[in-house]
């Protein structure tokens, strides 16, 4: 139990999933690390992101179970419920966020996009992957290019590059 979210607001995992797993196979299979411990809230039509420190205690004991995917079974354990304070990571006045294919969170608001930890707030008027870490980006009405990986922007209609 979330003890900051009320009944009416909108939970999900990053990827705007209501469920996660995760095996050994998953870095394999390119599966999207969603951080789990991070829960996207909707609420009244903004959304944020709260972060749990989700531990059980040593002493507990899980209910086995199974589950099944299609002719496969695979055990489950559920454990019993606890009540969870969050910590606010994006607080609630975004018009969506969202963890894309690439593995990082964009954050939208006032028509604007930006990539949480990257930017402050949504700066871009567009936002588009082309390489693994370079974006094409309009800012401003200003054509250029983003480099997360030195988290540097390129503005072709600008000599000073930030």
């Amino acid at each position: 139990m979330l003890s900051d979210c009320q009944p009416t607001d909108s939970i999900s995992f990053l990827d705007g999933k209501k469920e996660y797993r995760c095996n050994g196979n998953s870095w394999f299979l390119g599966d999207l690390n969603v951080r789990p411990e991070w829960i996207r809230v909707g609420r009244n039509g903004k959304f944020g992101i709260l972060a749990y420190d989700y531990k059980q205690p040593n002493d507990v004991e899980p209910k086995e179970g199974t589950v099944k995917y299609g002719d496969w079974e695979r055990p489950l354990e559920t454990y019993p419920v606890r009540t969870l304070k969050g910590k606010t990571i994006l607080p609630m006045v975004y018009d969506s966020i969202m963890m894309h294919n690439d593995g990082y969170i964009y954050f939208y608001k006032g028509g604007k996009v930006g990539i949480y930890s990257y930017n402050d707030a949504p700066v871009y008027d567009e936002l588009k992957q082309s390489t693994r870490y370079f974006y094409h980006i309009v800012k401003d009405g200003v054509n250029g290019w983003l480099d997360l990986k030195k988290n540097k922007e390129y503005l072709l209609n600008n000599t000073d590059n930030r």
